[in-house]
């Protein structure tokens, strides 16, 4: 995404937000990996110049583009509430160069203190052994909170992985992380036996199903999609700068604003509560 696009539409919402309840002011950057993006100075920078106008900056990314984190840290976000979300699904299969710039990334971060969250979207083939690098990172790195969310395109392929899908989760909690389970991708608890379940019922998003609240993703030519789950989208999608308001998405993409998603993984949820 340009700069010039990006502005475009951070103004949109910025006009639009005043008008809907879920588009409140923050901002958040995914990919692809960001901190390799061209553009990437261009448009933290913008965020940083508006800081008064954000609430909330979250920056999903691998943490490969070491330059450009060491960009990051040498400015002030200390008015806003910042979060890194370290995508490390697949860490464990990483190029080592790829390990190493991610490594110097987490001990520069954790030297300015940066809020940085561990993110897992599990695959049907990953099993508790491909995380335990995780345990030397809360060891060295003192990240201790996990985004756990299972593979949304994926969700069928769990209907007989629940005991797999409990012993990723009770490794992270054994080693005292803070487990947040994401509604898009909450594992369904009937797919694990009763012990399993009334150990996982404690943690937090469990069973819970996406509210309709994610917001709205922008891709880089300036189209949009509700969330991620609509990337495959086969119609022709919407410029976000014609928005005037969530509503306009419902024709569009077939959900309901303040109501739950018809996201096209819910099929996939169907078909796996009845499979159980």
């Amino acid at each position: 995404m340009t700069l010039e696009t990006f502005i475009e539409c951070f103004e949109h919402q910025a006009k639009i937000g005043r008008l809907s309840w879920n588009l409140k002011r923050r901002v958040a950057l995914l990919g692809g990996e960001p901190t390799v993006a061209k553009h990437f100075k261009d448009i933290v920078g913008f965020i940083h110049a508006n800081m008064f106008r954000v609430d909330l900056f979250m920056l999903f990314s691998n943490l490969a583009g070491f330059e450009n984190i060491k960009w990051l840290v040498k400015h002030n976000f200390e008015s806003i509430d910042v979060s890194i979300i370290w995508n490390s699904t697949g860490f464990s299969s990483y190029a080592a160069n790829l390990k190493k710039a991610t490594y110097k990334s987490l001990d520069l971060l954790k030297q300015h203190k940066v809020k940085i969250v561990a993110s897992i979207t599990l695959e049907p083939h990953q099993e508790a052994k491909h995380f335990e690098y995780l345990l030397n990172v809360k060891r060295e790195y003192g990240i201790s909170h996990i985004r756990f969310a299972l593979d949304t395109g994926q969700l069928p392929e769990f209907r007989t992985k629940g005991t797999m899908v409990f012993q990723v989760l009770k490794l992270l909690c054994d080693a005292g992380f803070f487990i947040a389970v994401d509604g898009c991708g909450s594992p369904c608890l009937n797919i694990f036996n009763r012990e399993q379940t009334r150990f996982l019922s404690n943690l937090d998003g469990v069973n819970i199903f996406c509210d309709g609240s994610a917001g709205i993703d922008i891709l880089p030519d300036g189209t949009c999609i509700p969330c991620m789950p609509y990337l495959n989208f086969k119609g022709e999608r919407p410029k976000f700068t014609d928005l005037t308001s969530l509503a306009d998405l419902q024709k569009i993409y077939g959900f309901t604003p303040r109501t739950k998603m018809l996201c096209p993984a819910k099929e996939n949820i169907s078909r796996l509560n009845m499979l159980i």
